[in-house]
């Protein structure tokens, strides 16, 4: 497809590594860091160290449903994406105990406070909601870093960070 379109494709990017790429901007000299996005129909765990991408698991709860649910379906979907989280936590605890979690990040959608809220009073590691402009530099295109942009934009943003040292 890109040939017949004469578009030189160099690398392809996929949504685990381009919210690694955000999550390296976040991360504390030797902790590790738990982010956690949403788009419309799912949601994306990484669990990234030094760098590296040490988990990614995906959640089949997205902002939509949460946003659009009644208080029962809504406690519902924050219980469901707690037990994700704390069975992953879990894991990673186990599987490299070297990695000490310094903090969740929740990407910022209509419902990430009262979200945060709930994962911070059930997980055992400080949850915040973020704010791209602690990343990037939105004084230019501020409508890029407008809260209800976000989400839109997030991937994209975390694929253009993407560095990669060519060693022959």
């Amino acid at each position: 497809m890109f040939d017949s379109a004469k578009i030189p494709l160099e690398v392809i990017d996929i949504p685990e590594m381009a919210q690694r790429n955000i999550a390296v901007r976040l991360e504390e000299p030797g902790r590790g860091l738990a982010l956690l996005s949403f788009d419309d129909d799912s949601g994306l765990l990484t669990v990234t160290y030094n760098g590296e991408l040490y988990l990614a698991r995906h959640l089949d709860v997205g902002w939509e449903q949460m946003v659009n649910a009644d208080e029962a379906a809504k406690q519902g979907y924050f219980d469901r994406i707690t037990l994700e989280l704390q069975r992953s936590l879990d894991n990673i605890e186990r599987q490299f105990p070297f990695i000490s979690i310094s903090r969740l990040w929740v990407t910022y959608m209509p419902e990430a406070e009262a979200l945060r809220a709930y994962l911070a009073s059930n997980l055992y590691v400080a949850v915040s909601v973020l704010d791209l402009n602690e990343v990037f530099d939105f004084s230019r295109v501020p409508a890029v870093g407008a809260l209800d942009n976000q989400a839109r934009f997030f991937l994209t943003l975390g694929a253009s960070l993407r560095h990669e040292e060519i060693a022959l």
